[in-house]
């Protein structure tokens, strides 16, 4: 069934207050926030219509690109935390990453990631991150590379789940991770004070400012794109 969607462009509103109304083609309407991903990943390509297109979201890209580029020549065996439907995954795999595994803590991403890049994602785990096995993990897949879009400084993922998740990463690994800019900040969020003074050994490479996306309101939203490497 084909629907249509109309964004709520009311000025004002926080990330997690942005609303839009779907309409199917026999004329019911749904309205729901587009943080509610349950809801959202269950209409296939919503996701994207609105926020890669509609909201021009550049962060996925954005992040792929520093993570390869930090990687250099050897393609990077990626742990993609927080992976949603896997619009970040499918941004890696068309730059060379064939081995990537995901995370999330609702089942509703996973199956869609399943659902629309079949294949993508050599393994999918659903829980908190917490609950995750990181070393069996890196083990298992030989990973050495992690990527987070958008799930730290916000409340999803603490700093402490994601320094146990990055501890057993090996020498060389590196990370990159998207953030809110203000909460990038040292003293704006646990992370940001987690990037202010990093375990021994993690070495902060890049650090870089950009566009993520426009709010439904128009306004340009920002995040920090930054990059580590671990000794």
């Amino acid at each position: 069934m084909s629907w249509t969607v109309e964004l709520d462009t009311a000025p004002g509103r926080g990330q997690d207050e942005e609303a839009m109304t779907v309409t199917w083609d026999d004329g019911r309407t749904e309205r729901m926030r587009l943080h509610e991903y349950e809801r959202v990943y269950a209409i296939p390509g919503l996701y994207e219509e609105v926020v890669q297109n509609r909201l021009d979201c550049l962060g996925p890209a954005v992040l792929a690109d520093a993570l390869v580029d930090a990687a250099g020549s050897d393609a990077p065996r990626v742990f993609d935390l927080g992976a949603g439907n896997g619009v970040v995954g499918s941004e890696l795999h068309e730059r060379g990453v064939e081995v990537l595994v995901g995370s999330d803590n609702i089942a509703a991403a996973r199956d869609a990631a399943h659902r629309d890049r079949p294949g993508l994602y050599a393994e999918y785990l659903v829980g908190e991150v917490e609950a995750l096995d990181p070393v069996a993990l890196v083990g298992r897949h030989r990973l050495d590379a992690l990527v987070c879009a958008g799930a730290l400084g916000l409340g999803h993922i603490t700093a402490d789940a994601f320094g146990a998740l990055w501890a057993p990463f090996p020498a060389g690994a590196v990370f990159a991770a998207s953030v809110r800019e203000d909460l990038a900040r040292p003293g704006g969020s646990d992370f940001g004070d987690w990037l202010a003074d990093p375990p021994a050994g993690t070495e902060i490479v890049r650090s870089e400012r950009f566009r993520h996306r426009l709010t439904m309101a128009g306004d340009e939203l920002h995040y920090m794109a930054v990059v580590a490497r671990k000794a």
